[in-house]
């Protein structure tokens, strides 16, 4: 399948909107903040010295309070990070085969809600594409957006994100056809759930479409369209 089809455009298009909606909700939440004033000049001083003083340090502290970055209640505010490892699976394409991976990395979050993560990735593969079955190692990365639009705030229980992006593997196998190298393009939507007892430890969970083919970059470029289920753990700091 091409990679710049169908699939192609669904996972562009969800990801501009993953972009717009969170930038919109980041937009309306900086409207109900307002940055720390500190106005010592309201103080009855007699003193002309100590009034030179005192204005001097009500210049300094405002420039202060402006150059420092308010960091909002909520566990996916922004400036905030993420850590998270999971392990996934992929149903639902048995011509071409299967992909099971374990994923581990890191999540920052530029508004509050939208994050840009890195996820590294190691695993198995099973090729069932007629002339280049097979099985060995694949490893590889992707590159997602991960919106939580929901029970955000004040560190709720649970929340629910859509996410979505792109990435790249090599496998020592020709998978999902006859090249070893391939891209991946992605997009799903998950939750996660706070570990009682625990400050910033959350279970997640969730499923994905996942394509990925060679971008006809070989002689065949028969991709793999396919479910990705998925399940661990990620810890917000």
């Amino acid at each position: 399948m091409d990679i710049f089809s169908f699939p192609y455009r669904l996972v562009t298009a969800t990801m501009a909107a993953i972009l717009i909606l969170g930038a919109g909700v980041a937009h309306a939440d900086s409207n109900s903040n307002s940055l720390i004033s500190l106005d010592l000049q309201n103080l009855k001083l007699s003193n002309p010295a100590t009034q030179a003083v005192s204005q001097r340090a009500t210049y300094d502290l405002n420039m202060a309070a402006q150059d420092t970055p308010i960091k909002s209640g909520d566990p996916f505010g922004e400036g905030s990070w993420t850590f998270q490892s999971y392990a996934s699976t992929t149903v639902g394409d048995p011509d071409h085969g299967t992909i099971t991976t374990a994923h581990f990395g890191f999540g920052y979050y530029f508004v509050d809600g939208l994050s840009i993560n890195f996820e590294p990735l190691v695993g198995y593969v099973q090729a069932n594409f007629e002339g280049f079955g097979g099985h060995g190692i694949v490893g590889g990365f992707d590159l997602l957006f991960r919106w939580h639009f929901w029970g955000i705030d004040q560190n709720e229980t649970f929340s629910i994100y859509m996410d979505g992006g792109a990435g790249f593997e090599l496998s020592d196998v020709d998978f999902p056809s006859d090249s070893h190298h391939d891209f991946r393009l992605l997009v799903g939507f998950g939750l996660t759930a706070k570990i009682p007892n625990t400050e910033n430890l959350r279970l997640m969970a969730g499923a994905r479409y996942i394509h990925i083919s060679n971008a006809n970059t070989s002689d065949i470029n028969d991709g793999l369209d396919a479910a990705q289920l998925y399940l661990g753990a990620m810890l917000n700091f």
